[in-house]
């Protein structure tokens, strides 16, 4: 090499290395500020958790009152039904001792009234039917009922449209009719 070539590349080594130097120090001019604004991040930080954790408590709280609000609005209406059922045996106690004085005015609501209780009673064993009848039905057999049922759908389909099908691809001379 020539000592051109050297000079050349002293020069560059030494501009680096000044560059090298400024870098340092604007890096040491600049450490105050990143620290300080590291420390806000963390206490920033520290204060989005401390925010999150009273919000997660107040969300706590609200489904614990929520919760409260329901077993008390449940216990309340089980109260007003028990209330209305009381009133409407009440009702028919005093109706069925008002039949007792049978007069002939009266005789067609006494008839229309016993067909109601008869109807009445028929209704609360179709009731009593139908909600036995709902709590025997088995989860699994009725998933198994429905999976056979698609299966079979699904079959019937296959058939229907296999001649469809296999004269469509698998015999290529056949006219389809347009």
């Amino acid at each position: 090499m020539s000592a051109g070539g050297t000079d050349a590349i002293g020069a560059q080594v030494a501009a680096r290395t000044a560059e090298k130097d400024e870098i340092a120090a604007e890096l040491a001019r600049q450490a105050p500020v990143i620290a300080e604004i590291e420390a806000r991040l963390a206490a920033a930080r520290r204060k989005v958790a401390e925010v999150q954790q009273r919000v997660t408590a107040a969300r706590n709280e609200r489904a614990a009152l929520e919760a409260a609000f329901s077993r008390r609005a449940g216990a309340r209406s089980q109260g007003v039904e028990e209330a209305n059922r009381a009133v409407r045996t009440a009702l028919i106690a005093f109706a069925q001792r008002s039949i007792g004085d049978s007069s002939p005015e009266l005789a067609p609501v006494i008839q229309e009234l016993r067909q109601m209780e008869d109807s009445a009673a028929r209704a609360a064993r179709s009731v009593r039917v139908h909600e036995a009848a709902l709590n025997s039905a088995d989860q699994k057999r009725v998933i198994q009922g429905a999976i056979i049922a698609a299966a079979a759908v699904l079959l019937l389909l296959v058939l229907l449209f296999f001649p469809l099908i296999y004269r469509a691809f698998v015999v290529p001379d056949a006219v389809v009719p347009s």
